[in-house]
């Protein structure tokens, strides 16, 4: 603990005096001057360097600067800002008569406003509406041909998670294209690691040496930047045979596109190559013979069982009406979730392959919330743009929330009290519950997320 000068001096000067009583020690004095207070003070300086050397060694009282090397000494390193990602249709008001090719980082974004400047996200694999089946683009809700690609933000950030139809601006010119929106918000965008986070994963790296054990698991699955969060299963309680099954759930999506050919249609189901499959994500399903096929001849059967969300899961597209032979090959382009395939490569390692135990990654699942309430807004205050910043705010906390997190409704509620422009929200909400209707309100109206699932932001109506 640090000592002050003066602590310092009346130590010495006792000290002198239980020595030689007679001796002079008054200020101004030889005694006092040169050989007290000037040592007093270079004693006192090494004191609180000493003290500032002890507390950079403690994950609870290391500074800021003093926490990154302290995780740099074993191998943990503060997460940069991560982008949100999501997904942007691309349209045209009029059948293309000719191909249209969206390249891979084109640029869109949201529009400014006084809440918030623009975000600008771009494409991260190219598309091509093709003339020749301009007929299979039309989307017969908006009357617009259309085309989807995913996006990624340039700049990470919670600020880069976004609410739907909110992506609207083409900064990189397509010919052909009159506009874009997006029709889910934008999730996954976070901003730089917290000191509290990293102090998290340091004492998990330092108690968790051993990969066997729960903490050392952890250390090695959010170490990834793209990996919010996550949950070590084991002991008998993963519903999978064998005692050495261990599951890993984690909260994170990396997407990454990929197309399977299938040349034979005997099946009415086919499994697809990449696993675990991103539900809404399949972008076209086309026949060598017929071109595009409408969506009512199939549909996406996602795994239920033990394996769901890993790379063993089995998610399939399932034919509505067999197919014959006529219809050709069929190519059926997706997203999957490869995060889940970076991470299990891990476990493979010879220095990560604990003997004895099975290793599973896994997507928790995503719990789509919806919330439907009214709002009161203050004279004054742009109506459009106080609400679209309440959603704003909505899809971030959500998106903030761990795996198993219940969603209560008073944090919710709090959340749009703190927008500027807003007076009040009508409670309880006219309606709070899973996309799915299976997630309703409990007795508190919250709603109970399940431990292996985390919430994302549905939809979100305001008025």
């Amino acid at each position: 603990m640090a000592k002050s000068v003066t602590t310092i001096v009346q130590s010495m000067i006792s000290y002198i005096r239980n020595k030689f009583s007679t001796a002079d020690v008054s200020e101004g004095t030889p005694l006092n001057d040169i050989v007290i207070t000037a040592p007093a003070r270079v004693i006192s300086q090494l004191y609180s360097d000493l003290d500032l050397a002890l507390q950079g060694q403690a994950l609870d009282t290391a500074s800021d600067a003093q926490l990154e090397v302290l995780g740099k000494n074993v191998g943990v390193v503060r997460k940069s800002a991560r982008p949100a990602r999501g997904t942007v249709t691309f349209y045209c008001t009029s059948a293309p008569t000719s191909d249209i090719v969206i390249p891979v980082g084109t640029v869109v974004s949201t529009v400014a406003s006084s809440y918030s400047p623009s975000v600008q996200f771009q494409t991260t694999r190219t598309v091509t509406m093709y003339g020749g089946l301009a007929g299979s683009y039309l989307n017969p809700a908006t009357g617009r041909y259309e085309i989807s690609t995913d996006i990624i933000a340039i700049q990470g950030g919670l600020d880069s998670i976004v609410g739907a139809n909110t992506i609207s601006l083409i900064t990189t010119p397509v010919a052909n294209i009159d506009g874009c929106y997006n029709t889910a918000a934008t999730a996954y965008g976070a901003d730089q690691e917290s000191s509290d986070a990293l102090q998290l994963r340091i004492g998990a790296r330092v108690t968790g040496n051993s990969i066997g054990s729960e903490d050392g698991y952890l250390s090695v699955v959010t170490a990834d930047s793209n990996v919010q969060d996550a949950v070590v299963v084991a002991h008998g309680a993963t519903g999978r045979a064998g005692a050495g099954a261990v599951d890993i759930y984690i909260k994170g999506n990396s997407p990454a596109a990929q197309t399977d050919i299938f040349s034979s249609l005997s099946s009415a189901d086919m499994i697809f190559s990449k696993q675990p499959v991103i539900s809404g994500s399949i972008v076209g399903v086309q026949s060598s013979n017929s071109g595009s096929l409408d969506s009512s001849l199939w549909a996406f059967v996602q795994d239920t069982g033990v394996y769901r969300g890993s790379i063993d899961a089995v998610d399939t597209l399932h034919w509505n009406t067999l197919l014959d032979s006529t219809y050709g090959v069929v190519y059926v382009t997706y997203n999957y979730n490869a995060l889940v395939d970076q991470l299990q490569t891990l476990f493979t390692q010879t220095n990560k392959d604990v003997f004895g135990t099975d290793v599973l990654v896994k997507w928790a699942q995503e719990v789509y919330i919806d919330i439907t309430t009214t709002v009161k807004v203050l004279p004054g205050f742009d109506t459009t743009t106080v609400l679209d910043a309440i959603e704003d705010e909505v899809i971030t906390y959500l998106d903030s929330l761990s795996i198993g997190e219940e969603v209560q409704q008073a944090d919710v509620a709090r959340i749009m009290l703190n927008v500027a422009g807003v007076d009040d929200v009508l409670l309880p909400f006219t309606l709070f519950q899973s996309e799915d209707g299976t997630i309703t309100r409990n007795a508190s109206n919250n709603l109970t997320i399940p431990a292996y699932a985390y919430a994302q932001a549905g939809l979100i109506t305001l008025s």
